[in-house]
């Protein structure tokens, strides 16, 4: 029994349980057929600022998941939401007070530099009930659909990690081609 507790708090499907069990809403796990929410996961704060002039252009409603070096690039942008993208963690040993500071200190970073505090936490793996510990206070937790294969209704994060503007931007470019050609709905991320 200790095993599967152990399980569920560390697996993706504990975050699904908890969420039912606490009447948490968590963006992106059991979203609508035909809508997708399109979230960008930024590290560079040129990246982040070439990323957010593109959402300008395009229009489309999306949320700009940052750590405290990329949201130096950001700007306040009423037509778009933000999150907190949680640092990788060192290899080895996990400490969670430090996720937990790391993710603090975006959480003002983003604030200072966009006007508004972010709305949601990105953990850095997979989502489990261990990344609960890690939010900043007022944010949600979120979801992202899967990584690979082909792109299916829910939360769709664009990694632009490591990626210089050009690079992102393509990125992004590819992105809005591939919600259009699947004819899905791109909604806010409060909405999914």
């Amino acid at each position: 029994m200790l095993a599967f507790l152990s399980w569920l708090a560390f697996a993706p499907a504990g975050v699904a349980v908890a969420a039912k069990g606490f009447h948490a809403d968590v963006p992106g796990y059991d979203p609508s057929p035909g809508e997708v929410s399109l979230g960008i996961r930024v590290t560079d704060p040129a990246t982040a600022a070439a990323v957010e002039s593109g959402l300008r252009r395009e229009r489309m409603p999306a949320t700009v998941f940052a750590n405290a070096r990329a949201s130096e690039g950001l700007r306040p942008a009423a037509e778009l939401t933000f999150g907190v993208a949680e640092e990788p963690g060192l290899e080895g040993s996990y400490l969670p007070w430090r996720a937990k500071s790391q993710a603090r200190v975006a959480a003002s970073e983003i604030q200072h530099n966009t006007g508004a505090p972010p709305e949601y936490f990105l953990p850095a793996t997979l989502t489990n009930l261990a990344a609960y510990a890690e939010a900043p206070s007022h944010t949600r937790l979120v979801m992202p659909g899967k990584t690979g294969g082909a792109l299916s209704p829910g939360l769709m994060l664009v990694d632009t990690s490591g990626l210089d503007p050009e690079a992102a931007r393509q990125k992004l470019a590819r992105a809005f081609q591939e919600i259009r050609e699947r004819d899905l709905e791109c909604v806010p991320l409060a909405e999914l």
